[in-house]
This record gives C-alpha cells, sequence and structure tokens, in this order.
C-alpha cells in the first residue's frame, strides 16, 4: 500500500487492503493509522474469497505468483461477486510463466492461461498497464 496515498480522493472511499504478508500488513497499518477509511488485513487469495466490494484492485501482484496460485486467486475474486477488477499486465508480456511465490515475470492478462477479454479501461503506469475488467 506504498502507492495509496497518490490516490487523488482516497480520502473519500472505503479501502480495505489485503496481503499474504504480515510484514507488509503491519507497515500498511503504521503508515495509514490516523485514516479511519482504511483498513488492511492478512488474506491469501488463492485460499479465500476476499469480501465484495465495488471493484478489487491487484495491483502489482499477480506477476509475483506461481500461475496455479493466481489462477485461484482471480478465481477467488470472481467468486466474490465483485462487478469490476483492476489488474496488472504488461502488454508487451509475450508469455505468462511459472515463477516462485515472489518471483517476477512479465505478466500479460490477454494471454493464457489469463485468456482475459479486451479490457473496459486502461491507466498507463511506468512500463505496464492497470487494466480495468468486469
Amino acid at each position: 500500500a506504498n502507492w495509496v496515498h497518490e490516490v487523488r480522493g482516497m480520502d473519500r472511499i472505503k479501502y480495505r487492503g489485503f496481503d499474504i504478508a504480515k510484514r507488509a500488513v503491519g507497515r500498511a497499518r503504521e503508515k495509514h493509522a490516523t485514516r479511519a477509511n482504511m483498513a488492511f488485513d492478512l488474506l491469501d487469495k488463492s485460499s479465500n474469497v476476499p469480501p465484495r466490494g465495488s471493484v478489487i484492485m491487484t495491483r502489482d501482484v499477480i506477476q509475483h505468483w506461481p500461475l496455479d496460485f493466481a489462477l485461484r486467486a482471480l478465481r477467488n475474486e470472481q467468486l466474490s461477486g465483485t462487478a469490476y477488477l483492476l489488474a496488472t499486465s504488461y502488454p508487451g508480456g509475450k508469455g505468462n510463466y511459472n515463477v516462485p511465490l515472489g518471483g517476477f515475470y512479465e505478466n500479460n492478462l490477454l494471454l493464457p492461461p489469463f485468456n482475459f477479454p479486451k479490457s473496459l479501461e486502461i491507466c498507463h503506469d511506468e512500463g505496464d498497464q492497470l487494466m480495468m475488467f468486469d
């Protein structure tokens, strides 16, 4: 949640941030302790369905997950009933590769095994894209 403070209007919405790492959740809670509209909790999306919201943002995450983990997490996000997903994708990514948890590759959500449809919106962000899907 290092980037959350950069989003204009963040103080006008209810934000729930999740991470699989206790240390990351602790840092986010500490950094945003004075923001009553923000909460941070542990959640393994590969094993648990996240709470329903207006949108689920999976920013700068999928490229650090093994493919089976990513597919389970994305399925659980879908099962939450949330209408929209914002997720990082690399337009130049030529394929999706299995990496160890915490590894890195330039994921492309439009290619197998993800096969997402054309996005509703795209926000360009430092070499990658934040894509919106319904």
